[in-house]
């Protein structure tokens, strides 16, 4: 049971986490009371027994939490309960006279001793200071007991209300067990995953800095993680790590691109100021908004270290909007050559400095002298 909202609560409030208390509200002796009136169950049978409840929450030094509960086959009880027009506490007070039964300790306590197709209770909340975080409450049904494992006589006996209440300590760590099993995929699926899961998954899975990607990020890498790793140290796969990162076509060059020729030392030179000297050294070109800050920056530097290959040096150059001779100046990709045209002052034009503003009717004249 996860849906709190459809408990009836008093001075409680549901969070992301679960429920917890209102720290406002206190009781007579100083501390903080709550109710949670728990969702009604239909189990859609008569006469039904039930198993056992189990309430998972952290509760802090001090904080007291006990619960009531009754079993019934009267269905205007259960509309009662339902009905959201009824005061939280006029359902405690109908409750109580059907004589509930008390648990002193609800994070795991047998119900065998009720019966009936509808199970209704509530729990009550103490706490001096700190309020308790209630996050999960399971009800189990119908009753299972380890005594029919066992032969006969053993259940005909006088001691078997003993042995099967000593036998359901030994039931409830291996239900545990069971539900820990079935739910382990929770804990291997990178999407659905809790944030410490899926750290612990990066680790496991040789992800290096894991720090520098968002919550996002982190679970792609780590759910295609096969996939990535197969493609670690090759062109395509820095590629993908370029565009994965600025959601934008990166361009890779390598010495091997640039055809160097021995007899044009200039020509060289400037590869050599453009794209390192070393036949090691490669560079990706990135588009001015890919890494539009500093963050953007030094995430795409420690990710490009990961997945680079050995002995190698990446140069990163983001390239800027303008036409430089000898410099990162690439047509079509970050400057354009456009026909002469009437100046606009659109926020897109620059004028040289040697430029003269002057009046066309005084051109004109000068042209015709």
């Amino acid at each position: 049971m996860r849906d709190f909202e459809k408990c009836s609560l008093i001075n409680m409030t549901v969070t992301a986490s679960g429920c917890v208390m209102n720290t406002l509200s206190k009781s007579s002796n100083g501390n903080h009371k709550g109710n949670l009136i728990l969702k009604p169950l239909d189990a859609h049978e008569k006469g039904m027994v039930w198993d056992r409840l189990t309430v998972s929450m952290d509760i802090p030094k001090g904080c007291k939490i006990t619960g009531q509960f009754i079993a019934t086959d009267d269905e205007e009880v259960y509309k009662q309960i339902r009905n959201p027009m009824v005061h939280e506490l006029a359902k405690i007070d109908l409750l109580r006279g059907y004589q509930p039964i008390a648990i002193k300790n609800p994070q795991d306590a047998l119900l065998h001793s009720l019966k009936g197709r509808y199970l209704l209770g509530w729990l009550n909340i103490y706490a001096p200071d700190q309020t308790p975080l209630i996050k999960r409450i399971r009800v189990y049904y119908p009753k299972q007991s380890l005594m029919e494992y066992l032969p006969e006589v053993y259940q005909n006996a006088e001691q078997a209300d003993f042995l099967h209440r000593y036998l359901s300590i030994y039931r409830s760590i291996l239900m545990e067990l069971e539900e820990s099993i079935d739910l382990s995929p929770r804990h291997l699926l990178a999407d659905i995953a809790s944030q410490e899961d899926v750290w612990w998954l990066a680790e496991t899975l040789g992800l290096e800095n894991p720090e520098i990607w968002d919550e996002d990020q982190l679970r792609y890498r780590v759910s295609n993680a096969l996939k990535l790793n197969k493609l670690r140290g090759t062109k395509k796969g820095i590629e993908e790590l370029s565009r994965f990162i600025t959601n934008l076509e990166c361009f890779i060059v390598e010495q091997h691109d640039l055809g160097r020729k021995k007899a044009d030392s200039l020509l060289n030179q400037l590869y050599d100021n453009l794209y390192g000297s070393h036949t090691n050294d490669f560079t990706i070109l990135v588009p001015e908004d890919g890494l539009s800050s500093e963050r953007k920056y030094n995430q795409m530097k420690k990710a490009l270290d990961s997945v680079k290959p050995a002995f190698t040096t990446a140069r990163l150059v983001s390239l800027q909007p303008y036409l430089r001779l000898d410099q990162h100046t690439y047509l079509g990709i970050n400057s354009s050559i456009n026909k002469p045209g009437v100046l606009i002052l659109d926020n897109r034009s620059a004028l040289p400095y040697n430029t003269v503003l002057t009046d066309r009717a005084e051109r004109k004249m000068h042209n015709e002298e």
